[in-house]
């Protein structure tokens, strides 16, 4: 269950790195502080070289890193119990009754081929049993976040590669119950799209080279594009409040003194309401794409 959690924060898929890899970032500052946001990949098969000399600059650089939510055992581990009241339905109620038959039909086929009991998967809320088909994913592919940005990032605070101090844009909780708050219809629309063939086996090779190659206006229309077009309330809750949060943290930092390095997901950064254009209409200038 701990890696479900894991993948819960929307995890972009990548493939096979490119020649040159030029990840997206961005730098805002004032006389005494300096602020850089780098979109990260969570999740990542191994082999992919994603650092550049700028990133890792700033890595270097940085007083304090900011990631998105602590994903350590220990705080996981206390976190379940939350996890599992607002994932289970109430006794008497199951899953397969809210689904359509060729949905129940398709999630049997998933649960059998990851071995895992359909029996336990019908207990579970649809917003919950989405994340877990994305686990499943990610695992058929060979996709961890043992290879993601943010294990990268932990293994330099934890091998002295940096002084910087870590920190945490927002709590486990803020990040996954308001998923369990989604409408019924929102969270079956979510589990649907989750168990067509098309969206469980896409090639992850072209968002691989966007996400490499910096190409924000290409990611902003696949990724958050198709949330956006498939349920406007999830789009809201995933996105649009969580880059508002951040964007006002973000500006708060400015009163501080020291270099500040903001690592989260790629999907929040690009786009009319992302972290970026949000600092900008706030009357901040933010330096890169």
């Amino acid at each position: 269950m701990k890696r479900v959690l894991a993948a819960a924060a929307m995890a972009l898929c990548l493939g096979a790195p490119s020649a040159h890899a030029e990840p997206a970032i961005w730098r805002l500052a004032d006389a005494d502080t300096e602020i850089y946001l780098f979109g990260t990949i969570h999740v990542l098969p191994a082999g992919v070289d994603w650092r550049t000399d700028e990133i890792d600059a700033a890595i270097r650089a940085a007083d304090v890193i900011y990631l998105e939510t602590p994903v350590d055992d220990e705080t996981l581990a206390g976190f379940m119990p939350s996890v599992m009241e607002w994932a289970t339905l109430p006794e008497g109620q199951s899953l397969s009754a809210m689904l359509p038959p060729e949905g129940e039909a398709r999630l049997r086929d998933i649960a059998a081929a990851a071995n895992y009991p359909y029996e336990a998967l019908d207990r579970f809320r649809p917003w919950f049993v989405s994340l877990m088909i994305a686990n499943f994913s990610f695992a058929e592919r060979g996709q961890t976040a043992d290879h993601g940005v943010e294990t990268t990032l932990m293994q330099a605070l934890n091998f002295g590669n940096t002084d910087a101090e870590l920190a945490f844009l927002e709590t486990p909780e803020q990040q996954i119950r308001p998923m369990s708050e989604l409408p019924d219809n929102v969270q079956i629309a979510m589990l649907m799209d989750a168990l067509l063939p098309q969206v469980r086996e896409r090639p992850s090779a072209d968002i691989t080279e966007l996400w490499l190659a910096g190409d924000q206006d290409e990611i902003e229309q696949a990724i958050n594009g198709a949330i956006r077009d498939l349920a406007p309330a999830l789009y809201d809750v995933v996105l649009v409040r969580r880059n508002l949060n951040w964007a006002i943290q973000i500006e708060d930092m400015l009163d501080e003194e020291g270099v500040f390095l903001i690592a989260a997901g790629a999907a929040h950064f690009p786009g009319p309401d992302g972290v970026v254009t949000m600092l900008r209409n706030r009357g901040h200038v933010v330096e890169g794409p």
